[in-house]
């Protein structure tokens, strides 16, 4: 025979079992229905203090309602580091711009090197769908990485301009970057001309972010690599080593050249300086001759006589003088018809004597 109390006895086991197990449940929705206020206080305050945002010294704050930045019409809508009062959630929703953050993107979109998660084995073909490569403006092809680094300038523009900043920064700088390079020999982009060249991708690239009005300013544009293909880099190399060696000899022969003209011309100077003075010499020389020629003429004109033989004395002296041995000979019938002088060469001693022969 069954016995029929198991059932009931078994259903007042679970009643208990249950109350038992509720008892704290009961005993908590007790208090709260004593405690109901001061909850409701805290539940208002913990809701309240979700309109109140700290912004940071290096960040500022943009509010949106309702999907929209509250005050961007009237150019209230960045809010600066503090504390932030606005609507609780969901009402208003704070987002903080780091506007003082300097970040980098690297583009190696026009490089040669393999993603981290791919292998590319180097072959002698160039393949354009697996390696970036740009042009040259003397179509030279070249591997280049550049290295951006930018900050947001206009937090409103950053947030409302564009769905993904960086992609748009990504694609000027490229496209300022191939443009560039396109219209730029290649020995301007390996020389002195590497300057002019970051400078001008970085014009274009932040006419195209200031007219596509995204907020962002770019603070440098960095070349981190520049280099040929691996499948000419011998040959390039072998090239830029005569470039460099022609670079070389012309710096010497500008330098020869600078100075030999530098010489040249000093010593044109002496040359000038020398004939002005022998020519000033020549002159006032030509002169005094001039002068005493006309006095001369004068003399003579005046007495000619005296004048001649002055100028037979002085012709004899001046002969005498530069004579070892003179000779004269005798009169003929008591008298000199002629005088003839017989001089010595110079190898003689330096005596003078005059010999008289008798007949």
């Amino acid at each position: 025979m069954t016995d029929r109390r198991t059932p009931n006895r078994s259903r007042r086991e679970l009643n208990d079992e249950v109350a038992r197990l509720s008892e704290p449940l009961v005993r908590f929705a007790t208090r709260l229905r004593v405690h109901r206020r001061a909850l409701l206080v805290v539940g208002l305050a913990l809701y309240g203090a979700s309109g109140v945002t700290v912004i940071r010294a290096s960040d500022v704050g943009v509010v949106y309602r309702a999907g929209t930045i509250v005050g961007a019409n009237d150019g209230r809508a960045v809010h600066q580091p503090g504390l932030l009062l606005t609507l609780p959630l969901p009402l208003d929703q704070v987002r903080r711009v780091p506007v003082d953050a300097v970040d980098t993107l690297h583009l190696t979109s026009l490089h040669g090197a393999a993603p981290e998660d791919e292998t590319i084995e180097t072959t002698d073909r160039l393949d354009p769908e697996e390696v970036g490569y740009v042009l040259t403006g003397d179509r030279n092809i070249f591997h280049a990485r550049l290295v951006v680094r930018y900050k947001i300038d206009d937090p409103v523009s950053y947030l409302v301009g564009a769905i993904e900043p960086r992609d748009v920064l990504r694609v000027s700088v490229l496209s300022a970057a191939v443009q560039t390079i396109a219209s730029t020999r290649l020995d301007a982009l390996l020389g002195p001309g590497r300057s002019q060249f970051i400078r001008t991708i970085t014009a274009k690239a932040q006419q195209r972010l200031d007219r596509l009005g995204i907020g962002l300013q770019l603070v440098s544009v960095e070349v981190d690599d520049f280099s040929p293909p691996p499948q000419v880099a011998s040959e390039f190399d072998a090239v830029q080593s005569a470039f460099i060696a022609s670079q070389t000899a012309s710096e010497t022969a500008d330098r020869y050249a600078t100075q030999t003209i530098a010489e040249a011309h000093a010593n044109a100077r002496d040359a000038i300086a020398r004939a002005e003075a022998d020519a000033a010499q020549t002159l006032s020389r030509a002169r005094g001759e001039t002068q005493a020629f006309r006095e001369l003429v004068a003399s003579y004109r005046a007495n000619p006589q005296l004048v001649r033989d002055r100028l037979y004395n002085e012709s004899i002296e001046t002969a005498l003088s530069r004579s070892n041995l003179v000779g004269v000979p005798p009169p003929i019938n008591g008298r000199y018809a002629a005088l003839r002088l017989l001089v010595s060469g110079p190898s003689a001693p330096r005596t003078s004597r005059i010999a008289l022969d008798e007949e």
